[in-house]
């Protein structure tokens, strides 16, 4: 007499083999997620594509770090997300995942085969997932401007970070001032300013913003201004990004106006229309960034023409964290033929994470 066996696993079996293998998944190092080059030489790179131009592709792996690599060295290459992918002549822009299709050269999400000599551009968008991400420079800076028999010395320091994913953005900024002349405080001020992004449908996005100005030497100025509407995101990837913003700004300012020993607040209330932008971008090598970001208001009282604020300059990245910098603040206010400008070129070394 035999034994019949069934051969069938039971459900339970079943159950726990899935449970494994999603284990197995979660657990798995995440070079099995990691974009992939193949160099000529037999050689292959597990890390993050970061972009891929004419000439080289950048690319960043946790032994070697950031590098450029020639694209005359590239056999092939396969990215864990999607890329935006300019491709073919003239140029289309997709997004896509590129994986090695052997004897038939890349293939795309959508199965077009293409070669590496397709490919006009390759940038890693900083949106790519729901996860979050986390960016920011800190900097210090020297005034260049000094006048003539004055002994000056003061401190700039400028804080920005944003915390985003692929639909919010949080964004944060600070920036204190302190300068003494002849051994007595002259200046001491700072701002802070946050803002909220809600992209509904991208590039487009609706931003709440404010800005809290305190100024101890001009006439102790207190400065708040709420903000909100739509902006249109042009680009934002690993080289860089370019946004503006169109709002309409409450703004409050008040200061004191001192006769003798007495202080007397004076606060206007002013409702204005207010254009923003935010741009970096690499200029010529990866290790140079040119930025430039700022805010134009044009109330609807007092005869105010407009105000402006704002800053522009390129930083040299030393390395991966820390970097040299040179930026110009600009501000301006404008009232029917009175015209108040003040520029100030700051020199100074900054982290960024």
């Amino acid at each position: 007499m035999g034994v019949c066996y069934d051969a069938a696993p039971q459900p339970s079996t079943l159950l726990s083999m899935r449970l494994l293998c999603v284990l197995l998944l979660l657990l798995a190092p995440p070079f099995a997620w990691a974009d992939t080059l193949w160099l000529k030489n037999g050689d292959r790179l597990t890390g993050k594509i970061l972009y891929m131009d004419g000439t080289a592709v950048a690319f960043k792996s946790k032994v070697a770090g950031e590098v450029r690599i020639k694209r005359k060295k590239i056999r092939s290459l396969s990215s864990s997300i999607p890329l935006q992918v300019s491709v073919g002549v003239p140029a289309r822009v997709v997004v896509s995942r590129i994986r090695d299709g052997a004897d038939h050269g890349l293939l795309l999400d959508d199965g077009t085969a293409v070669s590496l000599d397709d490919l006009n551009r390759l940038v890693r968008p900083h949106h790519s997932n729901q996860d979050w991400q986390w960016e920011g420079h800190l900097d210090l800076g020297l005034d260049l401007h000094k006048e003539p028999g004055e002994e000056t010395h003061n401190v700039h320091s400028k804080f920005d970070t944003r915390v985003f994913n692929l639909n919010w953005r949080h964004e944060a900024r600070a920036d204190y001032e302190y300068e003494t002349e002849d051994d007595e405080t002259s200046e001491r001020n700072y701002e802070v300013e946050y803002s909220v992004d809600y992209f509904f449908h991208r590039p487009w996005f609706a931003r709440l913003h404010t800005r809290y100005i305190r100024d101890y030497f001009e006439q102790d100025r207190r400065d708040l201004g709420i903000g909100v509407g739509p902006g249109y995101q042009f680009w934002d990837t690993s080289q860089g990004r370019f946004g503006i913003d169109l709002q309409a700004v409450r703004y409050r300012l008040a200061f004191d106006i001192r006769l003798d020993d007495l202080s007397e607040p004076v606060v206007f209330l002013l409702h204005a229309v207010g254009l923003g932008w935010d741009f970096q971008h690499e200029w010529l090598t990866p290790e140079l960034e040119l930025f430039a970001n700022g805010q134009i208001l044009h109330p609807q009282e007092y005869d105010i023409d407009h105000v402006t604020r704002s800053e522009s300059g390129i930083r040299y990245h030393l390395n991966g964290h820390i970097n040299l910098t040179l930026r110009m603040d600009y501000d301006q206010f404008k009232q029917d033929d009175t015209t108040s400008t003040e520029r100030r070129y700051l020199l100074g070394l900054g982290v960024k994470w």
